[in-house]
């Protein structure tokens, strides 16, 4: 396989011509260019981050229409996920953006129970601290969260925002002029993630044995 070099000029052609004509037609008369421009440098970067991020998959670009009042065929990005012994690492590329994501993104009944009860405690303080500072330095905190408190926890409990909480995930993003056209995305995509370790550590520490859904 390729090395990883990036994503291209041809990369945002493929995706600024599928936002405008999100067809079966316009992606079967460019297949070619999706799989030279979008599929294989994605492949290329499984294949570089692998080795320290665990096992990683490309997503279908197909989007499941089966639940979806939106019937546009396709996804306007690539997405990438690799797990990193379920807290999973994520990348999510467009004509227009680069996502990257650390964290639970999916999470059964027990984790959010084993979740909560770490937060209700001193380690919910930290874990406060940690993405209040993660978001100081351009992160963006997301997950499923409830609209209120769970059922039993005090509305004013000191550790509210992150008991609402479902799933937890530290995001960065930069505009595609930072990123589009050369090798420097890797450095983007492992630093990020490595400036977002300590949730990591913090959702590594205290949820083992968790399963993903």
């Amino acid at each position: 396989m390729a090395e990883f070099t990036g994503w291209d000029d041809e990369f945002k052609k493929f995706f600024d011509g599928l936002g405008r004509d999100n067809s079966k037609d316009y992606f079967e008369a460019h297949r070619e260019l999706f799989r030279r421009a979008v599929r294989e440098p994605a492949e290329a970067l499984v294949a570089a981050l692998e080795p320290r991020y665990g096992a990683g998959r490309v997503f279908r670009l197909d989007r499941d229409l089966r639940f979806s009042a939106d019937r546009r065929p396709y996804h306007t990005r690539i997405g990438i996920e690799f797990d990193d012994s379920g807290c999973h690492h994520y990348v999510s590329a467009s004509a227009t953006e680069l996502t990257v994501s650390v964290g639970i993104h999916r999470a059964d009944r027990q984790w959010v129970e084993r979740f909560r009860r770490a937060v209700d405690g001193p380690a919910g303080g930290a874990l406060l601290a940690i993405v209040e500072d993660l978001e100081a330095r351009g992160f963006t905190i997301g997950g499923q969260r409830l609209r209120t408190a769970p059922r039993g926890v005090p509305a004013d409990h000191p550790h509210i925002r992150l008991l609402r909480h479902r799933s937890l995930t530290a995001d960065r993003t930069w505009p595609a002029s930072a990123w589009l056209g050369g090798p420097g995305v890797l450095d983007l995509i492992t630093g990020a993630w490595d400036r977002a370790a300590p949730p990591r550590n913090w959702l590594t520490h205290h949820q083992s044995g968790w399963s993903p859904t």
